[in-house]
């Protein structure tokens, strides 16, 4: 996410309608993140879900061989390959952990954003008023 500069996003107008077009846009890139970071839980879960299952279909494989008495060489190489996705699919639930945890952070980002600026923002909405300017009511 890039950085928020009002003077540059809206040709320097800043005062209430800076103030407005950047709440609404980080509510928005924050509802968007959270979107983002779920589709790619999902499909990180779905692939992982199909290496688990390419991985056991290969160790029947193996036994299949074994049974049929192909060369110890080859029936390494299919372990081998089982083992490997098996790998990958550990690492693809760690990685759908991150994109929840990133999922939640962002929804945790959103709702204090909302306690911070929604009133400011349900304000502006309701008065001609010039406002001060965004970080004037920053408590510091």
């Amino acid at each position: 996410m890039s950085e928020i500069n009002l003077a540059e996003d809206i040709g320097g107008a800043g005062g209430i309608v800076g103030a407005v077009l950047t709440y609404l846009r980080v509510k928005a890139q924050l509802l968007y993140l959270r979107g983002r970071m779920a589709l790619l839980s999902n499909r990180v879960q779905a692939a992982r879900q199909q290496m688990e299952e390419d991985a056991a279909e290969a160790l029947v494989m193996v036994g299949l061989g074994g049974q049929a008495e192909v060369a110890p060489r080859y029936l390494g190489m299919v372990e081998e390959v089982a083992a490997s996705l098996l790998g990958v699919a550990q690492a693809a639930d760690r990685l759908a952990s991150a994109a929840d945890a990133a999922s939640q952070a962002a929804e945790q980002t959103q709702y204090e954003h909302q306690a911070e600026y929604g009133g400011i923002h349900e304000l502006a909405q309701q008065t001609s008023e010039p406002m001060a300017k965004p970080g004037w009511y920053a408590n510091d």
